[in-house]
């Protein structure tokens, strides 16, 4: 169930030859097909059976069939939006090349081939912020993504605590640089030309696929001046 509903895009972007599809597709109905009228014959007196028993509880029967389906679609969406949240697209190639972040850029009318690669868990990272070896308390925190420029949504920002402390939430896995600054709120460190003079000095780190846990900076970040 479902495999119908990628089968003919899957053949599409393969280049399967049309006959070849339609042989194959249909052996996959008339299995299908036979799988249920075999069933059917099989359990016919059950059937009977389930019928009878559903004409006598008349209009109930009805209420339980759609609470049932309803209850399906329900566990359907929540379960899409579970693995949605669970994966994140790690990078993209198109026609063999790999593109820089997560934007693509399609000349119209011209054929296009992308393959998308995901990578699944989200991680804490956490460390101190420390300048000539002391804690510093609200230093800005930023972790770095990758190919800044095309991956805005990969920033994270934390402000360290009274010991010099730091955590940085829902991480998705990739390479990181994370740098410290000190009174640096009022920078626009989304722009790759303001944050790349301070993360050339930040540390990097790579949080791994399918983390589940906190990611430890191995030491304490030096904080720099603005």
């Amino acid at each position: 169930p479902g495999l119908s509903a990628i089968a003919a895009p899957l053949a599409g972007s393969s280049r399967a030859k049309f006959g070849r599809f339609l042989a194959f597709d249909s052996v996959g109905a008339l299995t299908w097909i036979s799988a249920y009228v075999l069933a059917g014959y099989v359990f016919s007196d059950q059937l009977e059976d389930a019928l009878g028993y559903a004409i006598r509880m008349g209009s109930s029967f009805v209420v339980v069939v759609v609470s049932l389906f309803i209850a399906w679609i329900l566990w359907k969406y929540f379960e899409r939006r579970r693995f949605m949240k669970s994966v994140n697209v790690a990078r993209i190639s198109a026609e063999g090349r790999d593109t820089s972040g997560h934007t693509l850029k399609v000349t119209p009318g011209s054929p296009l081939s992308v393959d998308l690669y995901l990578v699944g868990g989200s991680a804490s990272v956490e460390g101190f912020a420390k300048q000539a070896g002391k804690p510093v308390a609200g230093a800005m925190i930023v972790l770095v993504p990758k190919h800044p420029e095309a991956n805005r949504e990969l920033f994270r920002r934390d402000q360290s605590d009274l010991d010099g402390s730091f955590t940085l939430q829902n991480v998705v896995p990739g390479t990181y640089i994370v740098t410290a600054i000190a009174d640096g709120w009022d920078l626009d460190w989304s722009k790759p030309g303001v944050i790349s003079n301070y993360a050339k000095n930040g540390q990097t780190i790579v949080v791994p696929a399918h983390a589940e846990h906190t990611v430890k900076v191995p030491q304490a970040v030096e904080v720099q001046p603005k």
